[in-house]
This record gives C-alpha cells, structure tokens and sequence, in this order.
C-alpha cells in the first residue's frame, strides 16, 4: 500500500492483482513524507535501485516479512480489526481513510486493481498450495475457501466502492500508464516480477473448472462480477 502526498494518490494493494510488482515499480517516485509499506522479504530484493524503501507505516509489525506471515496478516480479519495491519501491505480502503481522515482522503486519487474472480481463485489456490498445504486439492480449496473474493479491501461494508479507480488486472499495463499520466507520473512500464513463480502449471485458468465449481466461485464473488463485468 502506498499514499503519496507528492503525487496525490493512495494505492490499495488487493490480493493476486500483481500489487507487491506495481509497489515496487511506484516507490521509485515517492517522496520523503509518503507512506511506503513493506513486501515480503524475498520480494523486497527486488526494489529497484533508488526507490523509496518502507517507510512512515505507522505500526511495526511482529513478524520479519516471511511469505507465510505475510499470508497470514493479510487474511486474518481478527488481526486487521485489531489494528496491527494498519499501514500494512493490505490495508483496507476503510481503514485508511479513517486513518487519514475524510478530507486527506477525498482530497487524493484511490485506486486499485482487480481480476477475473476465476483466475484470481486458480492464483490462490496455488499460492494457498504453496503457503498452507501443498496436497490440497483445487476443488476442496473452491468449496471450502472463499478469500480470493478480496473485494472488502477497496469496498465500503455496503460493497460500496472505497476508491475512484479500479485497474483491471488483465489490462494492468495499459490502464496503469493511464493514471500514472494523469497523476503527472514518470512511469516507465516497468513492473518487477514478484511472486510469479508460484504456479507451475500454465494451463489457462478456464481448464480447472467443472461447471459446479464454475458456479460456486459465480456465487461467492457475485459482488465482483457484477462490478466489474467479468464473465468465466
């Protein structure tokens, strides 16, 4: 996550949307007073040479940036609600625009990025796999999972939405360029590759789906799709 009173804007980090890559590529241009939170160690090392490190993220954390606490204070919602993930890699919209407070917050740009709920689900699953239990199966995880909705994070308790932008993730490249124009930002198209080696597989997201499970992921991310528009 990152607010940036240099360029005016305020980065919501979702989940399986390539965030920790576009963190990276952004820190390069913030400046002394914004606020910059911290990856996951191995990603870190991916910072590009003279990008503003983490910083002024309020709260520090009790845990090193391992991937497997990483997963876990990004999805435990008693954890959030206690407030040790403010200022963290996944803070909720909500949360820091109580933080900021309202005039801070509607004074700046909020954007984000979303994915086709089908592939963000097949994502997961194997970042899930990696992390949690490298045996679980993908139909299992379908049935008995539902965190790769991750809608919360940039939507009020309404669904309504938190922010004034939302990137899709399938056309990241171009529709980032875009707001970076509009916010007088120098980006260059650079996206460092992080966490994208999980998944060994390459098989089109469409092939691990039976119709029932097509419909359970229909259901549980409906919000999003009707958002977005997504179809399977």
């Amino acid at each position: 996550m990152i607010v940036s009173f240099k360029h005016q804007f305020v980065f919501i980090k979702n989940t399986k949307t390539g965030g920790t890559s576009i963190e990276l590529s952004l820190s390069r241009f913030c400046g002394a007073e914004d606020i910059v939170t911290p990856v996951a160690a191995n990603d870190e090392l991916l910072r590009p040479a003279g990008a503003i490190k983490p910083q002024r993220y309020q709260k520090p954390f009790p845990w090193k940036y391992s991937l497997q606490d990483f997963y876990r204070y990004a999805t435990d919602e008693t954890v959030r609600k206690q407030g040790i993930n403010l200022y963290g890699p996944h803070s909720h919209a909500a949360d820091v625009k109580n933080h900021l407070g309202a005039a801070v917050w509607n004074s700046l740009f909020k954007f984000t990025v979303e994915r086709n709920p089908w592939d963000k689900a097949v994502s997961a699953y194997f970042f899930h796999r990696h992390l949690k239990n490298p045996d679980l199966d993908f139909e299992q995880f379908i049935r008995e999972k539902s965190f790769y909705n991750s809608s919360s994070i940039y939507t009020d308790v309404n669904g309504q939405l938190l922010v004034d932008k939302v990137i899709r993730f399938e056309h990241l490249a171009d529709e980032l360029s875009e707001v970076c124009r509009q916010l007088h930002i120098p980006y260059d198209g650079l996206l460092p590759s992080a966490k994208g080696n999980l998944r060994k597989e390459k098989k089109h997201y469409r092939e691990y789906y039976t119709d029932e499970l097509k419909n359970i992921v229909a259901d549980k991310c409906k919000n999003v799709i009707d958002l977005m528009g997504y179809t399977f």
